[in-house]
């Protein structure tokens, strides 16, 4: 996985926040009992309102999964039916090209046939550089990709490996040297002349890069560019003619099929570096790959709150800190890769992230910040997806849909302080997918429940460490008279009928409140309230909305509202609209 060599390795021991910071999945509960009004977890639905414990992330029963789209991980791991089953495929110029131009397709095709004999499918990925490396502390070991005939073949010499450092110490051959790159190319089309890319089982394909990452990614640190253009004639003119070229290839090797091609730049930390030629040149690679028709994956989507002034990822943040998603970029406005990898869960990732107490949020923010970004594809792990089972299938359900084919429509409410690329530190608001929430008269909300982490998650530095929080919700303020928050759905999402609205609360407050919109009619209606029970637990409350109309006719053009009538405030988390008639 992509890491910016911004990002260092955090084992500061920071003051935890139990309660706040655990958000482990928790079992929904079924209800019994009676009584008028929601005032107890045991008590039946009543009219519009009913509560389970914990986090609710029930799909109406015509849910399905989109098309191409899924985790790419084991094919063993649990996954919604319909869904696509993608395990990652590591090959190499060396296992494919053993003896100069003598090609070898016995893996590919035990590989395949495999995938093929086992109903699931793979996710390609050829390494050409790697020539080694490794970190003895953290007992990694990086192996040789390169054919063993490369330096008879191109006269390399010691002077010729080249060391990337970082934190693998990753060696690398010379890839852009004409006669280097020629050869890999060659391999490349004979891949596509084999038919190998029409194969049903290879649903995806990287086109690699450089970096110091142990993937061959697309991203380099300062000086390891600097080491490059003063020793081995780098530069960014070299850059893209390698580059290029590479996209020819492979562009002519899947031709019918570049849908399944996988960029895996972006102009992404190379804006860091204050060189305009290379920053330039990653965002016009990024468009050269979707004028071919191939898809692009972002990456660090661990640390949730990166990438957010991302052209290639169609990423802005307004002047008031929420993101904004451009949706006719190409990986979101047509069926082709779009994801991300979020893998890094589990002890053996303890030394990048701190502790593994903040796993459950860490993996919630970056799986709620993938359906944000419109992702199609995850790359995922067994440790990843044991953080939270129920999350990790309604994220696999939610990958992929648009906003008219999406069961819901969400917004999470939070805060968190970053530096947004090159801008002055300031705080990116909300994850929003579909439903929007804004501060406006009458609803002027207050950040709440801040939880500390261990690692750093904004999109560059901040000053330190005690930067390193996020605030899990946001309350009405009901001192300077704003007892709403105010919801506005996006006009093309289509509801009919009865809709259920599920609001995850952390009740810790004597808060009594209630849900207001509008009917078909254009008459206010207000739902029956709920009562917090002001003892600390996390609960989802559902209010179901019999035939709203969703028209931007409420206070300031909104379309539904939480009123807070007192005594407390409520603070309020993740408030999910959910379609229960198919769009």
């Amino acid at each position: 996985m992509t890491r910016m060599s911004t990002m260092t390795r955090s084992r500061l021991a920071k003051t935890k926040m139990p309660l706040l910071c655990l958000l482990a999945c928790t079992t929904l509960l079924s209800l019994s009992g009676g009584g008028c009004e929601v005032l107890d977890p045991d008590s039946q639905t009543i009219n519009d309102v009913s509560v389970v414990m914990g986090e609710d992330y029930s799909l109406p029963g015509w849910a399905h999964p989109a098309p191409y789209s899924g985790y790419i991980g084991s094919r063993n791991l649990p996954r919604p039916n319909g869904s696509m089953r993608v395990e990652n495929l590591w090959l190499s110029w060396a296992d494919l090209e053993p003896v100069r131009g003598q090609y070898n397709w016995e893996m590919i095709e035990n590989k395949l046939a495999a995938a093929a004999a086992g109903g699931y499918q793979l996710n390609l990925h050829l390494q050409s550089i790697t020539y080694g490396g490794g970190n003895e502390s953290l007992g990694i070991v990086v192996d040789r990709k390169v054919p063993d005939w490369a330096e008879e073949e191109f006269g390399l010499t010691e002077s010729d490996i080249i060391n990337l450092g970082w934190e693998f110490d990753l060696l690398i051959i010379p890839g852009w040297r004409p006669d280097i790159r020629a050869a890999f190319n060659d391999l490349i089309r004979a891949f596509g002349a084999r038919g190998y890319p029409s194969s049903p089982q290879l649903a995806s394909a990287y086109i690699l890069g450089i970096s110091p990452s142990r993937g061959e990614e697309f991203w380099l640190s300062g000086q390891a560019l600097d080491r490059l253009e003063q020793d081995h004639g780098f530069s960014a003119n070299v850059l893209d003619q390698w580059i290029t070229s590479r996209f020819e290839a492979y562009g002519e090797a899947f031709a019918g099929e570049t849908y399944k091609l996988v960029w895996v730049g972006k102009q992404g930390s190379w804006r860091y570096l204050g060189r305009d030629d290379y920053s330039n040149l990653a965002l016009r690679l990024v468009h050269d790959a979707w004028a071919m028709g191939a898809g692009n994956r972002s990456s660090a989507i661990e640390y949730y709150n990166t990438w957010l002034n991302e052209p290639a990822l169609g990423q802005s943040v307004d002047e008031n800190g929420y993101l904004k998603v451009d949706e006719t970029v190409a990986p979101i406005s047509s069926v082709r890769f779009f994801g991300d990898e979020n893998e890094e869960y589990g002890e053996q990732w303890v030394w990048r992230f701190g502790s593994q107490a903040g796993e459950a949020q860490r993996y919630r923010f970056s799986l709620l910040r993938a359906l944000q970004m419109r992702m199609r594809f995850l790359w995922t792990s067994d440790g990843a997806e044991a953080v939270n089972p129920a999350l990790s299938h309604y994220v696999g359900m939610s990958l992929g849909q648009s906003v008219t084919t999406s069961a819901d429509a969400w917004a999470y409410l939070r805060e968190s302080p970053v530096r947004t690329s090159h801008s002055a530190p300031g705080v990116i608001r909300n994850f929003e997918r579909y439903l929007t929430q804004r501060d406006l008269p009458g609803g002027i909300t207050v950040a709440t429940q801040r939880c500390f982490r261990e690692f750093n998650a904004g999109s560059h530095h901040l000053s330190g460490a005690d930067d390193w929080y996020d605030d899990l919700a946001r309350r009405t303020d009901l001192a300077s008279n704003n007892p709403y928050i105010y919801f506005d759905l996006d006009d093309r999402f289509l509801v009919s009928g009865e809709t259920q609205v599920k609001v995850e609360i952390l009740d810790n407050s004597s808060a009594t409140w209630h849900l207001e919109y509008l009917n078909r009619r254009n008459e206010m209606t207000v739902t029956n309230s709920f009562h917090n029970r002001d003892d600390g637990k996390v609960r989802t409350v559902t209010f179901t909305l019999i035939e709203p109309r969703f028209a931007n006719g409420m206070n300031h053009g909104v379309d539904f509202r939480i009123a807070c009538l007192g005594p407390s405030d409520v603070a309020v988390r993740w408030v999910r609209l959910v379609r229960q008639q198919v769009p």
